[in-house]
């Protein structure tokens, strides 16, 4: 108004200015609570009044409408873990024909690509392993800037979905973030702009407003899953499909082939991976798969089995990729009784077991009667207890703390455990140190302010498969015993805290 007074702009701020200091009655503002507002915006409401619940509990609007599936994080209400955004653009860069399109400022997209691609480089460098998809992922930005995050910006989308269609690829992801969410971007409408050569599928994330890095990961799968798999393909005798692979794994790859050569062995083929380095045309023919098989059975694994039960009344296996000698057992010889081959297993478990036992009987000489500790966020250990329970080791302490991926623990050796806490805190983990005085700490990160306090080893988050799994670790606790983890410059310390401290 001070720099075009006589614009028409200004006389409109002009009248609306006289209207509100004429006004004798105002009213106090009534916002939206926050859990009501949150269902709003992520469409839901909730079953209860939002004063009276103390966890949000979504329903649908109507019956009629598609089923919703949330992240642990969203349910139990808990502080975001990581960006719906990120976690959705890292599983749908695996459908290797396909470009994904982030309507969102520059930053978001560079953001992610490195987040995405560093493992890739990470186990380029280490391991001279190539993991295309993750090395170079097919990122692109509609580049919003602050004018198009005010105006808005579907004309700049129309603009790159337009230059990316030249290429002709077989699918654009067009995934919202923060900004482009926050607006209002309409995105439905780039599935107008599809032709015979592009499909156009739109994933809703808009950042972290949808929820964290998991329910970006549900979004995607759901999306991608719906706008592509064809119910009606026939099924393929001796078929399967892998499901829920973990995409930010370095064991993916390995874990891949040990599946591969157990499944070879039976005369079974695998049809699509759902979703890690898959094409768009082996989605649409997921349904080929006569079984599916759950890599990991975690909150993400378990909520993408229910996602592909209920919509495609798709069969799975009841036991995910199995990790350690007596769950690979198990898992085989369901596998071929469910294609008719269980007079296959007991030969290969046979020689397996055999060579179980032959490495048990190296091993134990130096770790029996040995005190493990074992902190975690795995709620499967039971690779690991087997393993210790045969090696005679004393358990002396299992802590489980709270995962925002999972949230069950079981096992058959509790009798074997001489202390089992649940919802464990890493506050405990000190004083229990100091109290148990264990000769091995097993976690799944080592502080540094434990160096030199206890012999460490590291238990992955996403363990290799096999019926070797424990062995594999238990050889290196025994050259964790045989080495001198002390070196002798590190004794200076002691001399420094007499000497000056």
């Amino acid at each position: 108004m001070e720099q075009y007074p006589e614009s028409e702009p200004a006389e409109l701020f002009k009248k609306l200015s006289e209207v509100l200091l004429n006004q004798k009655d105002f009213y106090s503002a009534s916002p939206l609570e926050d859990d009501v507002l949150e269902c709003v915006v992520l469409e839901k409401k909730l079953l209860e009044k939002p004063r009276k619940i103390k966890k949000a509990v979504f329903e649908e609007h109507s019956s009629d409408q598609p089923k919703q599936f949330f992240s642990k994080n969203l349910i139990s209400r808990e502080a975001l873990h990581g960006c719906a955004f990120s976690g959705a653009m890292g599983i749908a860069v695996m459908v290797e024909d396909a470009v994904c399109l982030a309507h969102g400022p520059k930053s978001c997209a560079h953001i992610t690509y490195q987040s995405i691609s560093s493992i890739g480089r990470k186990t380029l460098l280490e391991r001279g392993i190539v993991l295309p998809m993750q090395v170079a992922p097919p990122i692109v930005s509609s580049e919003m800037s602050e004018g198009i995050m005010v105006f808005g910006g579907l004309e700049e989308l129309k603009d790159k979905i337009g230059i990316l269609k030249k290429d002709k690829p077989k699918i654009i992801f067009v995934l919202t973030t923060c900004p482009s969410g926050i607006i209002g971007e309409d995105i439905d409408m780039v599935k107008s702009l599809e032709d015979e050569d592009t499909r156009i599928i739109p994933i809703k994330t808009d950042g972290n407003l949808t929820g964290d890095y998991l329910q970006g990961i549900i979004e995607a799968y759901v999306s991608i899953g719906r706008n592509l798999i064809d119910p009606f393909v026939k099924k393929e005798t001796d078929t399967v499909n892998l499901i829920a692979e973990k995409m930010v794994a370095y064991v993916t790859p390995e874990n891949y082939q040990s599946i591969k050569t157990l499944l070879d062995a039976l005369g079974i083929g695998i049809n699509c991976r759902f979703l890690y380095e898959t094409r768009a045309e082996d989605i649409q023919n997921l349904m080929k798969g006569s079984l599916n098989l759950l890599a990991y059975e975690d909150y993400m694994g378990r909520t993408i089995r229910d996602f592909l039960t209920d919509e495609y009344k798709a069969k799975f296996l009841d036991v995910p990729f199995p990790v350690g000698m007596e769950e690979t057992a198990e898992w085989l010889r369901k596998v071929g009784a469910f294609f008719g081959k269980e007079w296959m297993t007991p030969g290969i478990i046979r020689q397996y077991e055999e060579q179980y036992q032959q490495e048990i009987a190296m091993l134990k000489p130096f770790l029996k009667g040995k005190k493990l500790m074992v902190v975690t966020y795995n709620h499967n250990i039971e690779w690991i207890l087997k393993t210790a329970v045969d090696l005679e080791m004393n358990i002396q302490k299992v802590g489980v703390l709270d995962f925002s991926q999972d949230n069950t623990f079981k096992t058959r050796y509790e009798e074997q455990v001489d202390e089992l806490t649940l919802s464990y805190d890493q506050e405990m983990r000190r004083k229990d140190i100091e109290r148990l005085k264990p000769d091995l700490l097993l976690a799944n990160y080592i502080s540094t302010e434990l160096d030199g306090a206890v012999n460490t080893d590291t238990i992955p988050l996403c363990p290799e498969v096999g019926f070797m799994s424990g062995i594999k670790m238990a050889r290196r606790w025994c050259d964790i015993f045989k080495l001198n983890l002390k070196e002798g410059w590190k004794k200076d310390e002691d001399l420094y805290r007499k000497y000056f401290a």
